[in-house]
């Protein structure tokens, strides 16, 4: 059995969707790996699926076995996650470049630092040279006009 909403999804009639075997659903790179998914007791995984216009929808399976009259069966619940799988994929990007741009301003504030711890004696050295130059000078001046000349 598989409901409407499931036909619409992925797009087989069903007809076609009851003629094919679970494996017929997992892309073909994905069937060695994951054919044996929904034959333990109770599964609950994630695997790609085909629909009929040929693209991968990413599918949370929750799995369980039943009994449909008399004969064993399993109940299979299907959600399509690719959205979800999509806006946690972009989360994580954007996540990432956050941390990049915090790290960047983190060296700023380093950069920052380090320029002012620099500056900050240099402008004191600075600073006094130009008094000690004014001082010299005057120093100079005052030699210059107070020398006597030998005898």
């Amino acid at each position: 059995m598989v409901n409407d909403r499931a036909l619409a999804h992925y797009g087989w009639s069903l007809e076609t969707f009851l003629a094919m075997t679970q494996l017929e659903l997992l892309p073909p790179e994905d069937r060695a790996t994951t054919a044996g998914f929904a034959y333990g007791p109770e599964n609950t995984g994630e695997v790609r699926h085909l629909r009929q216009d040929g693209s991968l929808i990413d599918v949370l399976v929750r799995s369980t076995p039943a009994e449909y009259g008399a004969e064993p069966a399993r109940l299979e619940v299907l959600q399509d996650i690719t959205q979800d799988k999509k806006n946690q994929a972009e989360l994580l990007r954007k996540d990432q470049a956050l941390m990049q741009s915090e790290k960047i301003a983190s060296i700023g504030q380093l950069a920052a630092g380090v320029a002012h711890e620099i500056t900050n004696p240099m402008g004191y050295i600075t600073g006094n040279l130009l008094v000690l130059a004014q001082y010299f000078a005057q120093m100079v001046r005052f030699c210059r006009f107070s020398v006597i000349p030998a005898r």
